[in-house]
């Protein structure tokens, strides 16, 4: 058996993380979450690859919450609204909860600070900016989960999801693209293929093997492996359900590739000749009181604009949802950083802020071999009673050992990817963890039936 890792990468690829002046930017996976029972981080600390945590470390969703209106709101009463919708997630993310209700994670947030609002820990701000408030943490949360609506996300995506506690939002020490380097440079380099395009998968029943259809640039052919591991997202999976498998893919694998929640994240980031904000400064939280502005509808999915460590000419702001959608439609990168410098005018009331001279955003949706971010539990998903582990579960087909004199169930095709892992979808990690499960359920296949595979 010849090992083989098969990758495409679109063009864009080349510029994962572009550089601008002497540092980085992430276009994608910014930051480690977690250290305890993370072994994403585990691996990068021994390897020296992240900054010290406890003063080098992410921040996002801070700074100076202002509105369409050009208020700057309080920082207490802001803390004490966030804090409580915080402490409403906590619990939502309780295993302990009754999980099996069909109730979004919208609807939980909403009935909990309805009597919020109405209660004396509520502070004294105005029903229709508290509402601002909300909207404008809920935008956060349809980023957070990778999804369009959180009226979408069942309480699943919760109570199933396992935190890594210690320090969140861990930085590398220069960029996320190290730890894939020093990965790569424990694998021999003749078996690693990139910009190579699997389109579609067949199983020869005859010799037990499976035949990929490939795309390599222009060249077409048909190769024959052992084994295929798909790491592929959700959404390829999802677009290209009915020409990527060729085979008959069981029902309950179809059931949770068409309803498993997986939605776009973008960032659109501005480099500024001449930043007009202090050192200071943290970032610029967007809450919107009115929609009336003669804005293109995508801004509204924006949550702010955070400053970027290490460039201190540059902000980002994330946008997540239906927006991020339209905003990768728009064709020009200064079209998007001049209606961002545009959003900024408006809520700091500063019409001396230029246009950004530089824009690089990312496209992760019109992305074709990724289709969005990152995998959510849906209600559809929920509804379906969908398990994750049924996923993961590889084809398998019967095969006589030798050394047994009896049947065996040979795994062909195995299924990993961030997706799949029980606990920690949505996260490197997770897809970290389950490449490492599929690999290992493939040497305890070998150890069984006493076989060496040659690699």
């Amino acid at each position: 058996m010849k090992l083989q890792f098969l990758k495409r990468w679109t063009e864009s690829a080349d510029v994962f993380i572009p550089s601008l002046l002497n540092g980085v930017l992430e276009l994608g996976a910014q930051w480690l979450h977690g250290q305890h029972g993370n072994p994403l981080y585990y691996m990068a600390k021994e390897r020296d690859l992240i900054s010290n945590p406890r003063v080098d470390y992410g921040m996002e969703g801070t700074g100076i919450f202002c509105t369409d209106l050009g208020q700057l709101l309080n920082t207490d009463d802001i803390n004490k609204v966030i804090s409580y919708l915080h402490r409403i997630k906590d619990e939502m993310s309780d295993e302990s909860l009754n999980s099996d209700e069909l109730v979004s994670a919208q609807q939980i947030f909403r009935i909990n600070f309805e009597k919020y609002i109405q209660s004396e820990e509520c502070p004294p701000i105005e029903s229709q900016l508290l509402w601002s408030l909300f909207n404008w943490y809920i935008k956060f949360e349809v980023i957070d989960n990778s999804c369009n609506d959180l009226n979408d996300i069942s309480l699943l995506s919760y109570t199933q999801y396992s935190e890594c506690h210690g320090i969140d939002l861990i930085n590398f020490k220069d960029g996320y693209q190290t730890i894939i380097d020093s990965m790569i440079n424990d694998i021999p380099r003749d078996v690693i293929r990139l910009k190579t395009a699997i389109k579609r998968i067949e199983i020869c029943d005859k010799t037990f093997r499976v035949k990929l259809y490939v795309e390599e640039g222009k060249r077409k052919r048909i190769e024959i492996f052992d084994h295929l591991i798909i790491t592929s997202s959700i959404g390829y999976m999802r677009k290209n359900l009915d020409t990527f498998f060729g085979f008959v893919l069981p029902q309950n694998k179809i059931n949770i590739i068409r309803t498993l929640g997986f939605g776009t994240i973008d960032k659109i980031y501005l480099y500024f000749q001449n930043p007009f904000w202090k050192s200071e400064d943290q970032g610029f939280q967007l809450i919107w009181t009115q929609h009336n502005h003669n804005l293109p509808v995508w801004v509204y999915d924006m949550t702010g604009f955070d400053l970027v460590r290490g460039q201190s000419h540059v902000l980002v702001a994330w946008i997540g949802g239906n927006g991020a959608q339209l905003m990768e439609d728009v064709q020009s990168d200064d079209i998007v950083g001049n209606i961002c410098a545009q959003v900024l005018r408006l809520f700091l009331r500063d019409v001396t802020i230029e246009n950004p001279s530089k824009v690089i955003r990312s496209k992760w949706a019109n992305n074709h071999y990724i289709c969005g971010a990152y995998s959510n539990r849906s209600l559809n998903y929920q509804r379906l009673n969908c398990d994750i582990d049924q996923l993961s579960e590889p084809i398998v087909k019967t095969k006589h050992s030798n050394y047994h004199n009896k049947c065996v169930d040979c795994p062909l095709i195995l299924f990993g990817g961030e997706a799949t892992d029980r606990q920690f979808y949505s996260t490197t990690h997770g897809a970290m963890r389950s490449g490492q499960r599929e690999a290992q359920r493939l040497i305890d296949f070998y150890q069984t039936v006493n076989l060496k595979p040659k690699l």
